[in-house]
């Protein structure tokens, strides 16, 4: 689960802190591999002002980012099988 909120965390982040510069520049890309740095430093500020729109806060942008990781995995985790219920169990 970590790995996908981190990835969707990360794309939400840089994409909106860089629409800027592709606004300037449409062909501009960000490829930076190490972006674990910047990543932990905007995560640690917990700055609303960083929060990418439709979010108000920080805290509210994590957990839509964290129900997205939850969504795109839920789909391939197995099933649990019906618990059996105890005799005498209403």
């Amino acid at each position: 689960m970590l790995i996908p909120f981190r990835e969707a965390v990360r794309e939400s982040l840089f994409s909106c802190l860089l629409a800027s510069c592709r606004a300037t520049e449409p062909e501009s890309r960000y490829s930076r591999h190490d972006h674990e740095e910047p990543l932990r430093a905007l995560l640690s500020s917990g700055d609303d002002r960083l929060a990418p729109p439709p979010h108000r806060t920080f805290h509210t942008f994590l957990l839509a980012e964290l129900r997205l990781a939850w969504l795109m995995l839920a789909p391939h985790l197995p099933r649990a099988a019906p618990r059996a219920r105890c005799a005498g169990a209403s």
